[in-house]
């Protein structure tokens, strides 16, 4: 049976360092539970979280405030093992960043297991506030370049969360060692939403996108970049909406295929089944008389 443990009931001064002393309380190696339902209300953590043994972190009706404190990026999680974030809604639970850096770091150290869920995150909204920031930055290098992999090698789940406000491409994967699933998102008003690097394999599917609201295309980091941006061969984007913000000055593509690199491993790009729209509106002198 799973330890299960309150994080409401640990000690600490905030939310960040209950997390903390609830994962040093759980057995190791195998991990166990958080409850974190008890905490509500705004909740901050102002230190970066070693995820070093498994851990499932459930969390309840609450904002939590991430502000490192220092100059430079930093990570909230710093991820060494197997981890699940569940929250309970994306409108009820929110991970909000006031300091640059990203939410989910993983670490090069990372043992991947063969057919289990390595990573998920579901039902919160990840909110950048406007910062030089993003969700995931990479995933577990693959051995070499051409390294196959299969849906046994381990998977990572983006789904049914909210995804906005980000100065940086949200999502970035890399040439990974896992199945990516990223699903039943929204995202909105990002620099750039999803990025996957060469010989990356994974699914895109059933997302709603919204490109970044540019008023003022000169803006310093007010360009442009793609919605999602995939670099072949093995990645599927199937049954996503794509939507121009209303004001937005962009003439940039929602949506590029980049070519492979010289050393990609063979397999293939699926693209089918999306939607492209604007929410613009034309003033009043472009419309008919």
């Amino acid at each position: 049976m799973q330890a299960v443990i309150d994080v409401a009931a640990m000690p600490g001064t905030d939310a960040g360092e209950k997390i903390k002393n609830a994962i040093d309380e759980l057995p190791s190696p195998g991990g166990g539970v958080l409850d974190a339902t008890g905490l509500t209300g705004d909740q901050f953590i102002h230190e970066t979280l070693l995820i070093n043994k498994p851990v499932k972190l459930i969390l309840g009706a609450a904002a939590y405030k991430y502000d490192s404190g220092v100059v430079g990026p930093t990570a909230v999680f710093k991820i060494g093992r197997n981890f699940v974030l569940e929250g309970a809604g994306r409108d009820l639970t929110r991970m909000e960043m006031l300091s640059s850096g990203v939410i989910f770091k993983f670490l090069d150290t990372w043992p991947y297991d063969r057919g289990k869920l390595q990573f998920s995150v579901e039902f919160v909204e990840l909110l950048g506030n406007g910062l030089k920031a993003s969700v995931l930055d990479s995933l577990l290098p693959k051995a070499s370049p051409g390294e196959h992999v299969g849906f046994n090698e381990g998977l990572i789940r983006i789904e049914h969360n909210r995804i906005r406000d980000f100065l940086a491409t949200a999502i970035m994967i890399g040439r990974s060692k896992q199945i990516f699933k990223i699903r039943q998102n929204h995202f909105s008003n990002n620099r750039g939403s999803v990025f996957t690097d060469d010989n990356a394999d994974g699914l895109i599917e059933a997302n709603e996108f919204v490109s970044r609201d540019e008023q003022d295309a000169s803006a310093p980091g007010a360009e442009h970049q793609p919605q999602v941006e995939v670099m072949g061969p093995n990645v599927r984007v199937v049954g996503n909406k794509f939507t121009k913000s209303p004001s937005t000055v962009s003439t940039r593509p929602d949506l590029v295929i980049a070519p492979a690199k010289s050393n990609s491993v063979g397999g293939f790009l699926w693209v089918a089944e999306n939607r492209f729209s604007s929410t613009r509106v034309a003033p009043a002198a472009e419309l008919p008389a």
